[in-house]
C-alpha cells in the first residue's frame, strides 16, 4: 500500500498561489525550552539522506547545502513528539531537502512497503530557526483554542459524534515577532552560510515555520495518514470517559479537517506564514487512539472539572500535571488538591478556583489567577517564580505559607497573607546549585503579613526593594537562612515613606540590611544580627534612613 500526503498552507499572494501543500500526508508545543522526553516513550528512528550524488546537493538549499539546518530542526520536532507519546512502538524514516513535489507543496511524507521518508520543499522563504528548541522569536503570548471556545456550528462539524470537555485544546500556535532575516541571525551564530539564490530565510514574522511544517509530516508518520477515512476516535478515559468522540477526517483522507484557523488543528491541510503551530491535545489523541497509545504526557493540560487535583479523570488525557507541563483551569468550579501538586505553568481562568488546602502547589514558572480565586487552609503551601494575580483573589491562613520571586497584581486584586510569605523560590533542580531573584513589589504598595516575612532561603540568594514608598508589615521577619550554605537575602529600604515594620522580632542572618534616603525600619521585637556559622551579615544606615528598635540588638555570630 503507497501513502503519500502533504500539508498546504495559504501562502502570501506576492510570492506565489493562494494555497501551498503544507506537510504530505502519509504519515504527513506559557512559554520555552524543549519538552522533557519520558522515561518510557515511542522512538522515532530518523536519518538524513540526500539525494544525488554530487556536493553541495542539487536539492539543497544555497543556505543548507549539507543538511545541517533541516537536520536541527528534525531533531527538534522529534524531541516534541517523544515527548508527547510515552508507551512502545518505533518510527522510521529518512528525511531530506527535495524540490520536485510539486510547487505549492511545503512538505510530503510518503509510506510504502518498501521505503518510507519525509521531503521537504526548498523553494519557500522559510523561517529557518537558529534555536528550534524555543520560540524566542515568537511572540510570547500564544494562540490557544478549545473546543469551548468553538461556535455552536463549529463544534458539531469538526467533532461530529458526542461532543468532548471543553477543555479540549484544538490548535495552539504563535506568531512570529518582526526580527533580522534567519540568515542573519544563523551567520551570527557562527555558522557559514554562503551567498544565498532563490528563496532565503526570513524573518519568523513572514516566512513558512520549518519545525511545523515538519513537526505537521511526522504526525502523518506516527498515524494521521488516510487508512482509516471519515473520523478519527479519542479514547474514553482521555476525555473523562465520554464515549463516541470523533474527530472529523479532511476529504482528502489524509489530515484532520477545518483549516490553519478553524480548528486549527497542527493536522489540518494548510497553514499561514508567520506562524508556528505545535502538536494540539486533539492531534496528540488522535494519533493515541490510531496506534493504541494509551497514555500521553500532553505539554498543555486542562482541567476537565471541578474535584480532586489527582484524579486522573479530572484531566485531558488522564494525565495529572506534573512540573514539566503547562497547565489551565476554566472550568468554572473549585479544583482540590488532595495531594501536593506541581506545574511548570498555571493558568486558573475566571470564575475557576483552586483550594490549596494543606498541600503544597509549586509552579515553576508563572501562577496566573485572573478574575479566579486560589485558597489555603492552614499548613498549605504556595511557591511560585511568579504569581499574576490581576484581579483575582488570594486568600491564605494562619501557618501557611506563599513563597515567590515576583508577585503581580491589578487595581482590583485582593491578597490577604493571613500567613507567612517568602521571598525566593528555587526553580532549579535539585543540586544545581544557588538560585538568584530580585523582587520590587510595586504593583502593591501594601504589604500586610500576618506571620513571618522571610527573604532569602532554600537555597536562593533573594533580594526585596522596598522602594517608591511601599510598606510592609509582618508580624516578624527573617533575612537570609540560619545555615551556611542555604540561602541569602538582601532588603532595599530605599526612600521617603518607604519601611518594613515587624510587631515582633527581626533577625538577619545571613545577607544585608540597607536603610537609605529617609527609608525606615522599625522592630517591634529585638534585632538579632547575628550570621550563620562563616557568613557575614549586616545592617546598613545611611542617607538619612532610620532604625527603631523596640527590643534589644544582638550582634555576634550565631
Amino acid at each position: 500500500m503507497n501513502r503519500a500526503s502533504s500539508y498546504a498552507m495559504p501562502l502570501n499572494l506576492s510570492i506565489l498561489s493562494p494555497h501551498a501543500a503544507w506537510f504530505g500526508i502519509l504519515g504527513a508545543l506559557l512559554s520555552g525550552a524543549a519538552p522533557q522526553r519520558p522515561a518510557h516513550a515511542i522512538t522515532i528512528d530518523m536519518e538524513y539522506t540526500d539525494e544525488g550524488d554530487t556536493e553541495p546537493h542539487p536539492e539543497n538549499p544555497t543556505w543548507d547545502p549539507a543538511g545541517v539546518i533541516l537536520k536541527a530542526h528534525f531533531q527538534a520536532a522529534k524531541t516534541i513528539w517523544e515527548s508527547l507519546l510515552p508507551g512502545g512502538g518505533t518510527y522510521s524514516f529518512d528525511y531530506h531537502w527535495d524540490d520536485d513535489i510539486g510547487e505549492n507543496t511545503l512538505g510530503l511524507a510518503t509510506d510504502t512497503p518498501l521505503d518510507t521518508y519525509i521531503e521537504i520543499n526548498p523553494n519557500f522563504n522559510w523561517f529557518a530557526d537558529p534555536t528550534p528548541g524555543d520560540d524566542k522569536e515568537f511572540s510570547t503570548m500564544n494562540n490557544q483554542k478549545l473546543f469551548g471556545g468553538l461556535s455552536g456550528s463549529e463544534k458539531s462539524t469538526y467533532f461530529p459524534g458526542t461532543a468532548p470537555p471543553d477543555a479540549l485544546e484544538v490548535s495552539f500556535s504563535r506568531s512570529g515577532i518582526p526580527s533580522s532575516s534567519a540568515l542573519i541571525t544563523l551567520s551570527a551564530s557562527g555558522q557559514t552560510i554562503p551567498s544565498p539564490s532563490g528563496p532565503v530565510p526570513v524573518a519568523a514574522s513572514n516566512g513558512y515555520d520549518l519545525l511545523s511544517v515538519i513537526l505537521h509530516e511526522m504526525g502523518h508518520i506516527l498515524g494521521i495518514n488516510g487508512v482509516e477515512p471519515g473520523e478519527y476516535n479519542i479514547y474514553p478515559h482521555h476525555v473523562g470517559g465520554l464515549v463516541d468522540v470523533l474527530v472529523l477526517e479532511d476529504s482528502d483522507s489524509g489530515h484532520l479537517a477545518g483549516d490553519a484557523t478553524t480548528p486549527g488543528f497542527l493536522m489540518n491541510p494548510g497553514t499561514p506564514p508567520g506562524r508556528r503551530y505545535y502538536p494540539s491535545a486533539t492531534d496528540v489523541l488522535v494519533i493515541a487512539e490510531d496506534q493504541g497509545i494509551t497514555d500521553v504526557h500532553l505539554q498543555r493540560v486542562g482541567s476537565i472539572s471541578g474535584g480532586a487535583w489527582g484524579d486522573q479523570s479530572k484531566w485531558i488525557g488522564a494525565d495529572v500535571p506534573d512540573r514539566t507541563q503547562d497547565v489551565y483551569i476554566r472550568h468554572g468550579g473549585v479544583s482540590t488538591l488532595n495531594a501536593d501538586a506541581e506545574a511548570k505553568s498555571l493558568i486558573i481562568g475566571s470564575g475557576s478556583s483552586v483550594a490549596v488546602q494543606d498541600r503544597q502547589l509549586s509552579v515553576d514558572g508563572t501562577l496566573t489567577f485572573n478574575g479566579a480565586a486560589v485558597s489555603m487552609a492552614p499548613g498549605g503551601t504556595i511557591e511560585a517564580n511568579t504569581i499574576n494575580g490581576t484581579n483575582g483573589t488570594l486568600t491564605t491562613t494562619a501557618g501557611s505559607m506563599v513563597r515567590f520571586n515576583g508577585f503581580t497584581a491589578g487595581t482590583s486584586t485582593s491578597a490577604s497573607f493571613n500567613g507567612s510569605v517568602a521571598i525566593g523560590y528555587n526553580t532549579a533542580q535539585a543540586g544545581s546549585g544557588t538560585f538568584f531573584s530580585s523582587f520590587d513589589p510595586s504593583t502593591i504598595s501594601n504589604w500586610n503579613v500576618a506571620e513571618q516575612l522571610a527573604v532569602g532561603d532554600k537555597n536562593t540568594s533573594s533580594t526585596l526593594i522596598i522602594d517608591n514608598g511601599a510598606t510592609f508589615v509582618s508580624a516578624s521577619g527573617r533575612v537570609g537562612a540560619g545555615t551556611i550554605g542555604s540561602g541569602q537575602g538582601t532588603v532595599n529600604i530605599d526612600g521617603l515613606g518607604s519601611s518594613w515594620t515587624t510587631s515582633g522580632a527581626l533577625a538577619v542572618r545571613s545577607g544585608l540590611l540597607s536603610i537609605a534616603n529617609q527609608g525606615r525600619l522599625t522592630v517591634g521585637g529585638a534585632l538579632d544580627v547575628r550570621g550563620a556559622s562563616g557568613v557575614a551579615s549586616q545592617v546598613n544606615i545611611a542617607s538619612s534612613g532610620t532604625l527603631f528598635v523596640t527590643g534589644g540588638v544582638t550582634v555576634g555570630p550565631f
